[in-house]
């Protein structure tokens, strides 16, 4: 009998093993299943960044054309100065000549030419008044310049800002952005 109890008791022992082997097997399963589970959200978030970073590109293109535009225009812009130069210094050399002719005619202009004098008294002045207004046109065009550089500047701080909060909520949740797509 004693040999029949000691069998029973090993048997049992036995079963207690096996089911406390098919219980580990079913862990190291789970654990397996989980890595997997692990490695698929980490390629996910790789996905995610890798399309982030492409997006980010597509937009740094976008502005460097607009950047390139631009400057295009700045420098179709500079092309005018440059003509308008041209024509200040044409002009100026001109208005001296005039004023050579002026005085060698001093006392013909005071009988005959009074009147023509004042018109092209006149023109100067609205040749004058012509300047000063593409130079404050220009000045304009220099100022909405720097708003637009400040509006970026402001607007990358923006976005620097914007993703450091969204990383923080994400901290503060214990969820990156793919547990929030999932769900």
């Amino acid at each position: 009998m004693k040999s029949d109890k000691y069998q029973e008791l090993v048997l049992k022992h036995l079963e207690g093993l096996a089911s406390g082997q098919q219980t580990l097997e079913k862990r190291v399963d789970d654990i397996a299943n989980g890595q997997k589970a692990l490695e698929k959200r980490i390629e996910d978030v790789v996905e995610g960044q890798q399309a982030m970073e492409k997006r980010i590109d597509a937009r740094m293109d976008s502005f460097d054309k607009r950047m390139d535009s631009f400057e295009n225009r700045m420098d179709s812009f500079d092309k005018r100065m440059d003509s308008f130069d041209k024509r200040m210094d044409s002009f100026e050399e001109g208005q001296k000549a005039l004023n050579k002719k002026v005085d060698a005619l001093a006392v013909r202009v005071e009988n005959e030419l009074v009147d023509k004098i004042r018109v092209l008294f006149d023109a100067h002045s609205m040749y004058l008044d012509y300047f000063a207004s593409i130079k404050e046109s220009q000045a304009r065009i220099e100022k909405d310049t720097g708003f637009i550089k400040s509006v970026w500047v402001e607007m990358d701080g923006r976005l620097n800002r914007q993703e450091r909060e969204i990383r923080l909520l994400w901290a503060e949740r214990g969820k990156g952005p793919v547990d929030r797509v999932k769900e």
